[in-house]
């Protein structure tokens, strides 16, 4: 009888032993990944945010802002983003999920920090969906 219990509390200490020695760095690791991902993912955003920036000055001035939408539209096709042009006062000027006759109904933003801040990078990660935001200073 006694040896049935030393049985039991052996497999028992075995099975808790074995369970931190997975659970612990299987969650240390995680977490590490987790962080290091999401940095370099950030990282990467502003890069691509910096790239449209680069290829929006090189490719001005454009003939309409048609044109911008659909070079928007394009672009952000190609990039798997959604690109937002916005001007100085907090005016949408083109966007890349929004088809150019939506344009006047989108939200102002000028009331946001947004606006005259230069760039913006907002994430949502539950998505997988990078929005890039470029404000544009230039009178259109």
């Amino acid at each position: 009888m006694r040896s049935t219990r030393f049985r039991t509390k052996l497999l028992a200490y075995f099975w808790l032993i074995l369970i931190m020695a997975l659970g612990i760095p299987t969650y240390y690791i995680y977490h590490a990944l987790e962080k290091e991902i999401l940095q370099e993912e950030t990282q990467n955003g502003f890069v691509q945010l910096d790239l449209v920036d680069w290829m929006f000055h090189q490719h001005s001035p454009f003939e309409d802002m048609k044109q911008l939408n659909a070079w928007c539209i394009e672009l952000g096709q190609k990039l798997k983003y959604r690109i937002t042009l916005i001007s100085e006062n907090g005016k949408v000027v083109a966007d890349s999920s929004v088809p150019f006759n939506d344009i006047g109904n989108l939200e102002n933003h000028g009331c946001h920090d947004i606006a005259g801040s230069g760039q913006r990078f907002s994430t949502d990660f539950e998505r997988r969906n990078f929005d890039l935001c470029v404000t544009v200073f230039k009178s259109m």
